[in-house]
């Protein structure tokens, strides 16, 4: 395993801005020469930029463990752990952090009839059911 100093100089982390420069422009080369890039060296420069850029640990998690108990323990309860969406047809996946912002907004959500007629659909579907087939949606009088 690579010592934390060695993938930082690796990928040019803490490094100036010309040798920052210099690493990407060889990324980039490796990237034409093989048409891919393994997922592990993506993941690896992801999280180190993710270190250098967010060092309050707004959008990733700053906690070091002692030992790999303690780190399966914490990988559970970790707000930054990744998770999908619950509901049924939905693919997104986020943080669990950020998981409640997506469930407020989630088109596959189920939600009761906010006019009570005791139906439930998709948030997606909703505005139909409202304006469409809801028995408590509101009808104008045609003698109005």
């Amino acid at each position: 395993a690579e010592s934390k100093k060695a993938m930082l100089v690796k990928f040019g982390i803490g490094k100036s801005e010309r040798g920052m420069k210099s690493r990407a422009e060889e990324v980039r080369r490796d990237l034409a020469r093989a048409c891919t890039w393994p997922e592990a060296g993506r993941e690896e420069l992801a999280r180190q930029l993710i270190t250098q850029y967010d060092p309050s640990c707004s959008a990733h998690c700053g906690m070091a463990t002692r030992d790999s108990c303690q780190l399966a323990d914490h990988k559970l309860v970790c707000s930054f752990r990744p998770v999908s969406c619950p509901h049924p047809g939905c693919h997104f996946n986020c943080s669990d952090l950020r998981l409640p912002t997506h469930d407020a907004v989630c088109a596959h959500k189920v939600l009761a009839c906010p006019l009570g007629c005791g139906q439930s659909c998709t948030r997606g579907e909703m505005d139909a059911h409202v304006d469409g087939e809801c028995l408590h949606r509101p009808v104008v009088c045609p003698y109005e």
